[in-house]
């Protein structure tokens, strides 16, 4: 506090102090507003480094000080000049030099840990937090979050130096990884939980901690077989497609072996003459077997020779899949020792090796869970360029 019988006698060395930066004398001449006492040299050395940082805000409160002395009645900014009641000696007037505290509110999560210039604050458990009675300057407003997918973290530097009614946000910006799929309905996993499936469109996954990156993984269900797409580090905002890449040996395997199958139960069907040997067979090709044992009856010829040999083309194989319907066509050389039961042809009855090219069309069965043959056609030759 200042004695002074004339209120520049108290307002010259306050403005001389704030110019030099001189937080020791400053720190003897204001008082807190609200508090009565006298503001401490650590708040006036953190205040002056905030004014040198805005010599506008230091350049209007000496304008404003000076307008005081004269105007008694003029609005204050962040300082205010007051005459005392009491006069010295009951003739002198007296004045003082107040700090105007400030008050203002944080938005934030409810949830949140807010922080105060590195100072944690208690929370409201609400989303507002209010802040009061501080002195104006600079702060550091923080929000901390533990989540169930990391640590949030967000802060906010703002310079206060009246009260404002307008909150501070520092609401948590909701990260999320994005996770692409061309393969409908797999699952999806996050740190190893699962977390949801690929539909028609991306799914979204959070919220996510801006500074912590999370595992995303995936497994899709072929109806061979569960395929798994491995583990993809993604942090928040990334957008990431998850594959899952066709085991083709696993497949072909399959494949070739039910394409035996089907030529093995249609040499039976034919040696025997019974339609109902036929296996992993359907559609148009089912008919025509059908219809040639028929015909084979009719004439009383049957088959006595043997399959030998069939070589699949690995190169020619292709699988597509639509509607959830998978379709695969491969190229293949058959070999017979070849002879047919012929009444009308004692000739016939020689075993001849015989070879023959097919490209066969196969669908899967996912009921019975097997390849089944649909169609093939016949070739005068093929080149068979990756056997197996």
């Amino acid at each position: 506090m200042h004695k002074a019988s004339s209120p520049s006698i108290a307002t010259e060395p306050f403005i001389q102090a704030l110019k030099d930066g001189d937080a020791a004398a400053l720190s003897d001449e204001v008082i807190n507003l609200q508090t009565g006492k006298y503001v401490s040299e650590s708040s006036m050395k953190k205040l002056i480094t905030d004014l040198q940082a805005s010599p506008e805000t230091l350049t209007n409160i000496i304008k404003n000080i000076k307008s005081q002395e004269v105007a008694p009645n003029t609005e204050p900014y962040l300082f205010k000049l007051t005459k005392s009641p009491q006069k010295k000696w009951l003739l002198i007037d007296q004045y003082t030099i107040s700090l105007i505290p400030v008050s203002f509110t944080i938005q934030a999560d409810k949830d949140a840990h807010i922080f105060l210039n590195e100072k944690k604050i208690t929370g409201s458990g609400t989303d507002l937090q209010k802040v009061k009675d501080v002195p104006p300057g600079t702060y550091t407003v923080k929000a901390v979050k533990n989540g169930e997918y990391g640590k949030s973290e967000t802060s906010e530097t703002v310079t206060i130096w009246q009260t404002t009614t307008i909150p501070i946000s520092i609401l948590f910006k909701e990260d999320y990884v994005t996770v692409s799929s061309s393969f409908k309905g797999a699952e999806v996993f996050l740190n190893g939980k699962r977390y949801g499936e690929i539909g028609d469109t991306p799914l979204k996954i959070g919220p996510i901690a801006s500074d912590e990156p999370v595992t995303i993984s995936g497994t899709f269900t072929y109806p061979w077989g569960d395929v798994y797409s491995g583990d993809i580090a993604a942090n928040a905002s990334e957008e990431i497609t998850l594959d899952f890449p066709l085991d083709t040996t696993a497949v072909l395997e399959e494949l070739r072996d039910d394409i035996i199958t089907y030529n093995t139960s249609y040499i039976e069907s034919i040696t025997y003459l019974n339609s109902s040997a036929l296996r992993n067979v359907k559609g148009v090709l089912l008919q025509e077997n059908i219809d040639t044992v028929k015909n084979l009856q009719k004439r009383s010829v049957t088959y006595g020779g043997r399959l030998e040999n069939m070589i699949f083309d690995k190169k020619s194989f292709s699988l597509k899949e639509a509607r959830g319907l998978y379709k695969a066509t491969i190229n293949v050389e058959e070999r017979y020792a070849s002879r047919w039961n012929d009444p009308q042809d004692p000739d016939a009855a020689i075993t001849t090796p015989k070879q023959y090219f097919y490209t066969y069309y196969c669908e899967y069965n996912t009921e019975n869970g097997n390849w089944d043959v649909v169609d093939s056609t016949e070739h005068k030759s093929l080149t068979i360029q990756e056997p197996f």
